[in-house]
């Protein structure tokens, strides 16, 4: 069954009020309901345990924690601290999580056949990506929930934290695989064959390599090369989707060359945290620190685990977004998730404005763009351009090769079409989605940008947002679609808007 839009559409002229009182977004209790009666059958996890017999979970056996040596706070990487972190930890060094029992049945619990074709989905022609096994395995869900292992995390987080929604965004697995050896294969019988191959001989032993903590850091020209050279980078530069991560081994890193987490220090300069070895973990407070992962060598087999949460504060804005996510995630399970888990930090808070509560709920809805809208443009476009756009659109990289003449209005822009000229152009509403909410949310901004304001920039004080912002203001022009789109992290309406004006986004 596919999403449908369940955002109301507006008919005829904005008003120029545009105050909360103007279609004002549905509770977020109310979105809920209306997603959950959809998708019930998709978003049940009590209905997803397999005929298998469960893994039993024993925390003596399968855990062995101990804290990490090393932590790098904001400060010690040169960055300023946003208001909205909940803690001065920006990363940690790795630290022992599993014992190395754990992982030949973490490995089993990932890639179980009878499941893993509803949960894997193929990202590249070298990277699988697992999802949502939390909801077929106990085993899974309860080594990941267990107190002793959200204790490691807070202690080492330096905050307690909360796993972000009820099992989506447990154990997210990003399998390093060679597809070549299942060419021509179709999807299920594909998946079956990686299952038994990684869960077989060796890989359902003991994990070894687990004596040290992590693969050897390289320096910083290294890094630097492996950066700036070809294919160094499996996942290029950004922000996370949530505040904290937790990323776990699955892999014998004995032999493993590189695959650092890099992360970019306020002087511009690179911080790299060592790829964990099997059964450790790093924390990064990746929804505050631009980073990338680097392409690990000298291995075939390579499966992380990621984690993601939240601080577990009452009155700390949850500024969190789908941007990294929506792509290549069921969306049948992930809405209702989102949803509910929004709704409950909403529930612990006391004395909030109409207008905050109204805010909230808007930022709750826009991130659910339509599964089919979704669909249609990862076919067109590929899953690649939405990783890239935004900060494509900000740094003004994507209009290298934009044309001189809008293909809406026909004019001739100086220099080519441009950040001014889509903003203004007269021709860009009745192409794009015309009767939108979206629109109200430009004017809306751009009264609360006239007044030196602008609600996600004030609130989240998430660093790619305040970029966008930032960036505008000094270029002095108006605030059009592109810029909201990119403050809302929408980059699959930003991909679109940009090719109606002949703007290919990676060509």
């Amino acid at each position: 069954m596919d999403i449908v839009n369940i955002s109301p559409k507006v008919s005829g002229p904005v008003s120029g009020d545009i105050g909360t009182a103007i279609n004002p977004p549905r509770p977020v209790h109310l979105l809920q309901r209306i997603v959950e009666s959809k998708f019930k059958e998709d978003s049940n996890i009590n209905a997803l345990h397999t005929q298998e017999p469960e893994l039993i979970f024993s925390p003596t056996e399968h855990l062995n924690i101990s804290p990490p040596c090393q932590r790098f706070t904001f400060k010690d990487l040169k960055l300023p601290r946003p208001t909205t972190a909940a803690s001065p930890i920006a990363a940690t060094s790795p630290f022992p999580l599993f014992a190395a029992a754990a992982i030949p049945l973490l490995r089993k619990a990932l890639l179980n056949p009878t499941y893993l074709n509803k949960t894997a989905s193929v990202y590249s022609n070298s990277t699988l990506i697992i999802r949502n096994t939390a909801a077929y395995s106990a085993f899974f869900r309860k080594i990941w929930t267990h107190p002793m292992v959200m204790r490691a995390v807070s202690d080492a987080a330096g905050v307690e934290l909360e796993v972000f929604m009820e099992t989506v965004e447990i154990g997210h697995a990003n399998v390093q695989i060679d597809f070549k050896k299942y060419q021509g294969m179709e999807h299920a019988k594909c998946m079956q064959a990686i299952s038994k191959g990684l869960t077989s001989g060796e890989f359902a032993l003991e994990a070894a390599g687990s004596g040290r903590s992590g693969v050897a850091v390289r320096g910083q020209k290294e890094i630097e090369d492996e950066i700036f050279g070809d294919g160094g980078s499996i996942i290029p530069w950004h922000y996370d989707s949530y505040p904290f991560v937790c990323v776990a081994m699955l892999s014998d890193t004995t032999d493993m060359i590189g695959g650092e987490t890099v992360i970019q220090r306020g002087d511009g300069t690179f911080q790299g945290i060592s790829q964990p070895s099997a059964g450790f973990a790093t924390i990064l407070q990746g929804g505050f620190v631009r980073h990338l992962a680097l392409r690990a060598r000298g291995t075939t087999d390579r499966i992380t685990l990621v984690t993601s949460y939240r601080a577990k504060a009452v009155g700390l804005y949850d500024g969190s977004f789908l941007t990294n996510v929506r792509p290549y995630t069921n969306l049948n399970v992930l809405y209702p998730q989102w949803i509910a888990f929004r709704n409950k930090i909403l529930s612990r808070e006391q004395n909030l404005s109409v207008s905050f509560i109204a805010k909230y709920n808007r930022h709750t809805e826009r991130q659910m763009i339509p599964k089919l809208h979704i669909d249609q443009l990862v076919a067109r476009f590929g899953i690649a351009v939405f990783y890239t756009v935004i900060d494509g659109y900000v740094s003004g990289k994507v209009f290298a090769s934009a044309p001189m003449a809008c293909p809406l209005c026909m004019c001739k822009a100086g220099g080519g079409v441009g950040k001014a000229h889509i903003a203004i152009c007269p021709g860009v509403k009745s192409k794009w989605m015309p009767y939108s909410e979206l629109w109200i949310d430009v004017q809306r901004s751009r009264v609360m940008l006239r007044n030196s304001s602008i609600s996600f920039e004030a609130t989240t004080c998430r660093p790619d947002i305040v970029a966008v912002v930032e960036k505008f203001r000094d270029e002095g022009r108006e605030w059009g679609m592109a810029d909201e789109l990119a403050v809302q992290g929408l980059a699959e309406y930003l991909v679109e808007l940009l090719a109606l004006f002949g703007i290919v986004v990676g060509a």
